[in-house]
């Protein structure tokens, strides 16, 4: 069976300067590197991780603008239960994605949250009402969830004298996907409203 076969069988390329334990993972981490699989594998987790992080959070400078805006019937009593059920919603997928990615998986795991992340961040701009906001904030929630296959993808791949470092530097580099979010999309809504004269009720849509 593919899952049984060495690294050597499966046509991996050999690095003498990684060193594996007996499941063939690295006793090394070393940050610079790419090499297959564990290298290449921290920096796709990390990365995916970011980008998850990027789309829960990319909805928070909007929120000012949602409140304000007279078309909508959204108080700032809604937004905050609206993150509240964005909190739930990642709760939730967390507890439901470590059976999962013991059953498919990190990567296919990973690669079905963003996906799904890209499809419920497209239509948060048609939020029209407090019931819309809430559903949206609860399913792009549901990013957050990413953190598991990052931190399982790491076990898998990096041994125990050296998973607590690949765990922190993915989990923490993935993590800056919150404040690019902030900054990103807040500089974007910033620049439409400012320099190109679009109305706020547009801009942060």
């Amino acid at each position: 069976m593919a899952d049984t076969l060495t690294l050597a069988q499966a046509g991996v390329k050999q690095y003498p300067d990684v060193e594996l334990d007996q499941y063939e993972r690295s006793s090394v981490f070393k940050i610079y590197r790419f090499g297959r699989p564990w290298y290449r594998s921290f920096h796709f987790s990390w990365l995916s991780f970011f980008v998850a992080f990027t789309g829960w959070f990319a909805f928070i400078p909007a929120l000012d603008y949602i409140k304000e805006d007279p078309n909508l019937d959204i108080t700032a009593d809604d937004v905050k239960s609206s993150n509240i059920f964005a909190v739930l919603g990642t709760i939730f997928i967390r507890f439901a994605l470590g059976p999962l990615c013991e059953r498919f998986g990190p990567k296919r795991c990973q690669t079905a949250i963003l996906l799904f992340g890209a499809f419920v961040v497209y239509l948060s701009a048609t939020v029209k009402t407090a019931q819309g906001l809430i559903a949206v904030r609860f399913f792009i929630g549901l990013i957050g969830g990413s953190f598991v296959p990052c931190q399982y993808w790491m076990t898998m791949m990096f041994a125990g004298n050296t998973v607590g470092t690949a765990n922190a530097v993915a989990g923490g580099w993935g993590n800056l996907g919150g404040g690019f979010a902030n900054i990103f999309v807040g500089g974007i809504i910033k620049l439409l409203r400012e320099n190109a004269g679009v109305a706020d009720d547009v801009a942060w849509r």
